[in-house]
């Protein structure tokens, strides 16, 4: 129950984020340019960074069996 609301409070936190950083920001990769708001940009990197210590958490883990 107490993983319910730590994600329900979670998930509020980042819609009150992703309704205040609307502005759009330009990203420019190997010729193509996106246009995507701010808050976008932030969500995608901390999921890139929970997915790498995730793998990192589990090479470490199945180094110590």
């Amino acid at each position: 129950m107490l993983a319910v609301i730590i994600t329900i409070v979670f998930a509020i936190g980042v819609a009150y984020f992703a309704t205040q950083n609307t502005a759009q920001v330009s990203i420019g990769m190997t010729g193509y340019n996106w246009s995507v708001p701010i808050y976008l940009v932030v969500l995608v990197s901390l999921l890139v960074g929970f997915v790498f210590a995730w793998l990192l958490h589990l090479m470490n883990a199945s180094v110590a069996f």
